[in-house]
């Protein structure tokens, strides 16, 4: 099979501004010194952190075994992608919340093991939020701390929101929005 050349182009156009951020990024010198902070912090405060992210995948593992996490599942398919929390951070860094192009950072549960999808989001040109791109799939605890993209304040904001009530409304968001589908009028 032959990829065309215009789609090979666009591939090469996406590479060379890629690049050209990354260089960018690596000429910043007020950047590379948060980035180092954001590194100490972790190292810092390893088994403070270590011990957030664990109760996160408890708290997924548990939801998961429950009878209602099984039926919950069963119900809205095993590969299902769920909304659970929203940050304001930006390529692993805090970013100004309301910021004009609305970036900021998704978490969900996503497929059939319901690993942790953490995805960048950004307005669009009418201003609507939509994905910019996949950061990872958290698979572990230790993957969790030790992501370069996942900022430590980002393990502890999510850890609060899932022992809160917060994260059981994001859920029944979900039901509800699947509950619409069948409701009709009377």
């Amino acid at each position: 099979m032959a990829v065309p050349s215009r789609v090979t182009a666009k591939i090469q156009k996406l590479d060379a501004a890629q690049k050209h951020v990354q260089d960018r990024k690596r000429g910043d010198q007020g950047e590379q010194e948060r980035r180092s902070a954001v590194q100490v912090d972790r190292i810092t405060r390893r088994p403070i952190l270590l011990d957030l992210a664990q109760d996160i995948f408890d708290w997924r593992d548990g939801f998961q075994r429950s009878p209602e996490g099984r039926r919950f599942w069963d119900l809205i398919g095993p590969g299902a992608r769920v909304f659970l929390w929203a940050g304001w951070y930006w390529d692993g860094l805090p970013f100004p919340a309301g910021n004009a192009p609305g970036a900021h950072v998704r978490v969900f549960l996503d497929g059939p093991h319901h690993h942790f999808l953490v995805e960048e989001w950004r307005n669009d040109v009418g201003g609507n939020p939509e994905s910019y791109r996949e950061v990872c799939r958290l698979t572990s605890p230790l993957m969790m701390l030790e992501h370069p993209l996942v900022h430590p304040a980002m393990i502890e904001e999510l850890q609060t929101h899932l022992s809160g009530p917060e994260a059981w409304e994001t859920l029944e968001q979900e039901l509800d929005r699947r509950l619409a589908r069948y409701v009709t009028a009377p």
